[in-house]
């Protein structure tokens, strides 16, 4: 049996997409998926979990918005390593 952990949903299968989105998830419930004979995807859902998500999203943001007032914004680099001039 084949066991993955913290799986990114957009790396699945559109199948498997459709299960997980058509499921009512309640706080701290938990799901298990069939991917293949030998292998199965447990999705939990946590409101805990998605507050603090939430919270790092807007943090996440509001650091953005402040380096862009300030025209600071870091250098992007490539997935070759190669710098990007913006």
């Amino acid at each position: 049996m084949s066991i993955y952990s913290g799986a990114r949903l957009k790396n699945e299968s559109g199948r498997i997409k459709t299960e997980i989105l058509q499921h009512v998830f309640s706080d701290d419930d938990t799901t298990s998926i069939s991917k293949d004979e030998k292998t199965r995807l447990i999705v939990n859902y946590s409101t805990t979990r998605a507050s603090k998500d939430e919270y790092n999203r807007k943090r996440g943001l509001t650091r953005l918005e402040k380096q862009v007032r300030a025209e600071n914004l870091p250098k992007q680099t490539s997935t070759t390593g190669v710098t990007i001039n913006t």
